[in-house]
């Protein structure tokens, strides 16, 4: 029988057998490895922990010489995952044997402030460790064990958060470049929706794929309107040398970029205001609209030449050329 099988069953009427949980037993884990060593009496266990001398017997012999691993296990400082490999039983196993032997921490009432302020700080860590999966700069695994989570815990956290905000899944994100999601966690950060999620509709929408930017150019006066808003974009130029270079007042210009901008739901001054990793996504999305798919071309099959009207064609070929 498995150590946490249930140690007291009881009958009702017209109903079968059931077990119950095990009872509470704080402090009760010293007593037991006295037992099982035959240090103290079955009486004297019984008048130290106040458990029946039948529920004591079977403690005993589910766990056996376990039983003093149990004590050292539950009572370590290690992680729980840690402690249930050790005990080979599940988290979930382990907690119920958590709450059954050891006394629970006294609920200390602190100052409603200092309550706050520890809330806050919790939940900053949390909230940081969330942000860094979303950049992809940490995993799930290694976010959920930096604050003490389960990885199924901060999946669901998080694939809600992102759902509820933005109506968009964690596994979407990953599919994503690296800019797209820095600047969706931006907005997070600074608690600022600005264009992330249009733009991220916009890159899914028209199935666009991430191309190798072009090389930085020297000659702006005579790149078009989409390769100059990459650069700036991109911090290759800026809006005065361009202007400049190109000897083009600066609202005139201004329109021009917002007309190449006009697709993306943004204009030139929504876009100058944004935050670096926005322009980057902006500069990702127009090199890839810059340089479509290429369609593989069929190799279409040799026309042969057939009869028209009941002359050969070959044969008005030969009258041509004598004509």
């Amino acid at each position: 029988m498995h150590p946490l099988a249930l140690i007291e069953y009881s009958e009702r009427k017209k109903k079968p057998w059931y077990f119950k949980s095990a009872k509470e037993k704080p402090n009760s884990l010293e007593t037991l490895v006295k037992l099982h060593k035959e240090e103290i009496t079955l009486g004297e266990a019984f008048l130290q922990t106040s458990i029946a001398p039948r529920t004591l017997k079977q403690t005993l012999t589910l766990w056996g010489p376990r039983i003093e691993l149990l004590k050292q296990t539950l009572e370590s400082q290690e992680t729980k995952d840690v402690k249930a490999a050790r005990l080979d039983i599940s988290v979930r196993q382990l907690n119920r044997l958590l709450h059954t032997y050891l006394v629970p921490k006294a609920h200390v009432e602190l100052p409603y402030s200092l309550n706050r302020k520890q809330a806050r700080a919790k939940w900053g860590v949390r909230r940081s460790q969330a942000l860094r999966v979303l950049r992809g700069d940490s995993t799930v695994v290694a976010a959920a064990q930096a604050i003490d989570l389960s990885e199924r815990q901060m999946h669901r956290w998080m694939d809600k958060t992102l759902k509820g905000q933005f109506d968009l899944g964690l596994q979407v994100l990953r599919a994503l470049p690296k800019c797209f999601r820095y600047a969706l966690a931006t907005e997070i950060e600074t608690e600022h929706a600005a264009a992330a999620a249009h733009l991220i509709g916009y890159w899914r929408e028209h199935s666009l794929k991430s191309h190798k930017m072009p090389e930085t150019s020297e000659a702006w006066a005579r790149a078009d309107t989409r390769r100059c808003l990459i650069g700036l974009f991109l911090g290759e130029v800026t809006f005065d040398v361009l202007c400049a270079a190109r000897e083009t007042p600066k609202k005139q210009l201004a329109s021009l970029l917002t007309s190449n901008l006009v697709p993306l739901g943004v204009s030139w001054e929504q876009a100058g205001a944004f935050s670096v990793h926005h322009q980057e996504t902006l500069a990702e999305i127009l090199n890839a609209l810059d340089k479509p798919e290429a369609k593989p071309k069929k190799n279409l099959p040799k026309v042969k030449e057939e009869a028209h009207d009941g002359i050969q064609l070959e044969t008005d070929r030969k009258i041509r050329e004598k004509a």
